[in-house]
């Protein structure tokens, strides 16, 4: 059989649904049309070095019906609902490297060998929905994913934009979201059955470099950076729902800071009426998980290592049980929120706003918009640099609350680093690497100490309301062993901050400034 490549964007938005989702969605007039049903078999694939996976591809081969169709993905450049798509009808099940050849799947394979790594059989319903000249794909699937022994349920709808309006696409799923409160998705099938697979399971999880050229417009680096930051914050959202972790909650909330830390930094090109809005999501969102953060620190860093020390080792352990009661009330508490279906809105929302915000239309902005991102990057980690700098002078005689706040400012700085680090070309990798490893090492010092200064606030909410005189013995004890740290804290982290402020810069600096000191 001849092969016949296709290939174009796709414009998609996916969500995961419930059955109770579904039957509401069912009133919904889009939900009407003509419906056709297929069993889908898939096949995806990679080499033993997960190279497609980390060039961001993705290579299945799926049967439909009597056809065999191959297909090749790619994540379109700085979309969040956008890939680029490769599809050819092969003769089997096999994949066809005649086919791929064709595809950016060759360059990236070389000589290595292709294998399986899971499967998806799936039971599909589509519709089309045609409003207004716009066409859109409305697609159901249940079924699983195998990989292995291991197997997961697959229930979503999938929203993809034919041809005519994005804008339409996006208010076809905030009426359907208003009619059962459905959950984005930002992970594909490839990315849970990699996961299932316990290969790269975290990649999404966890922030990664931004794709960023000097020559690139802020327009599309803002849209790169949110896009990552909102991803992090999704995938987190979602392990946190099905395992709750220390680490779920810790990867969301950073996610969300990300995302706040980058609206602020690009806010003379992104601000409007919307952003404001979400800004305060992520920040009530953020803090209905800071309880479970805050108590996961104290007992992982502050309980556990001094429990040995206190004399009293039945009030101790009493004590212990009352903190990890607690953290289970905080635990139900972040749940709730992340579960919630203002928690679906608000990552919808910003998603929408990333990919089509009013912003993107501000004519008294268009020249900034289209600036490059290179000057516009270095001068903001100027300013993040120069205030880390300015807060910490006197680092030594600083109170709590001035420690906090240096401790945010390096935060951002960090979070501006990793966003702009590949912003400025390859030069400089050295001195990047130096600049990363002294900031880290400050925003961790600084981080020892917040959590020196919560220890009060956290022993006390792990008494839960029991204070009997053992027990808050008990956390007293564990509270001075833990602030007598203080001064060696405070040493290391004047020693950080020293070894921050000589640290060179990675960045291009003005051409009339001199290294700041």
């Amino acid at each position: 059989m001849s092969s016949e490549r296709t290939s174009g964007a796709e414009t998609e938005l996916k969500f995961d649904v419930t059955l109770a989702a579904l039957r509401r969605l069912a009133r919904h007039p889009a939900m009407a049309g003509e419906v056709k049903a297929q069993a889908l078999k898939a096949t995806y694939y990679d080499t033993a070095t997960l190279c497609l996976r980390e060039a961001g591809v993705s290579l299945r081969v799926r049967k439909e019906g009597d056809r065999f169709i191959q297909t090749v993905k790619r994540a379109a450049g700085p979309e969040i609902f956008a890939r680029d798509e490769w599809e050819s009808e092969i003769a089997s099940a096999a994949v066809n490297l005649q086919a791929l050849a064709l595809t950016p799947a060759a360059d990236l394979l070389g000589d290595d060998r292709l294998i399986p790594v899971f499967t998806s059989t799936v039971s599909r319903q589509t519709r089309v929905w045609i409003c207004d000249g716009t066409v859109i794909e409305i697609t159901i699937d249940r079924g699983k994913l195998i990989a292995g022994k291991q197997s997961e349920p697959v229930l979503e709808m999938e929203l993809e934009l034919k041809s005519g309006r994005q804008a339409a696409l996006f208010d076809l799923a905030r009426q359907l979201f208003d009619a059962a409160p459905i959950r984005l998705s930002l992970l594909t099938k490839s990315d849970r059955g990699f996961a299932l697979a316990g290969l790269n399971g975290d990649r999404r999880t966890k922030a990664s470099p931004t794709p960023l050229a000097p020559d690139m417009t802020i327009t599309e680096a803002f849209r790169r950076i949110a896009r990552s930051c909102l991803m992090q914050t999704v995938a987190a959202a979602t392990s946190l729902c099905g395992v709750p972790s220390a680490e779920g909650v810790h990867q969301t909330r950073i996610g969300l800071r990300r995302l706040r830390t980058a609206m602020k930094i690009f806010q003379p090109a992104v601000d409007d009426s919307r952003a404001e809005w979400i800004e305060q999501e992520a920040r009530w969102i953020a803090g209905e998980l800071g309880d479970a953060r805050t108590l996961d620190v104290f007992l992982e860093d502050g309980f556990e290592p001094t429990a040995p020390l206190i004399g009293d080792a039945k009030a101790t352990a009493r004590y212990g049980v009352q903190l990890n009661s607690a953290r289970m009330a905080a635990y139900d508490k972040a749940l709730a929120a992340v579960a919630s279906p203002r928690f679906a809105r608000a990552m919808l929302e910003t998603a929408i706003w990333v990919e089509d915000g009013d912003w993107r239309r501000a004519s008294e902005r268009a020249a900034i918009l289209e600036s490059p991102i290179g000057p516009f990057a270095a001068h903001a980690l100027d300013g993040l640099r120069r205030r880390v700098k300015r807060r910490g002078a006197n680092l030594g005689a600083l109170d709590t609350d001035l420690r906090h706040k240096l401790r945010i400012r390096a935060k951002r700085l960090r979070y501006a680093t990793g966003f702009f680090e590949l912003a400025f070309g390859e030069n400089g990798e050295k001195r990047r690497r130096r600049f990363t490893a002294a900031l880290k090492a400050l925003q961790d010092s600084l981080g020892r100490l917040n959590d020196i200064a919560l220890t009060e606030a956290a022993a006390i909410a792990g008494l839960d309301g029991a204070k009997t005189p053992s027990l808050a013995f008990a956390a007293g004890q564990i509270v001075g062993h833990i602030k007598v740290q203080e001064p060696v804290a405070v040493d290391k982290a004047i020693e950080a901050f020293e070894d921050f402020t000589e640290a060179k810069r990675f960045w291009p600096k003005k051409r009339v400034e001199k290294e700041a000191t």
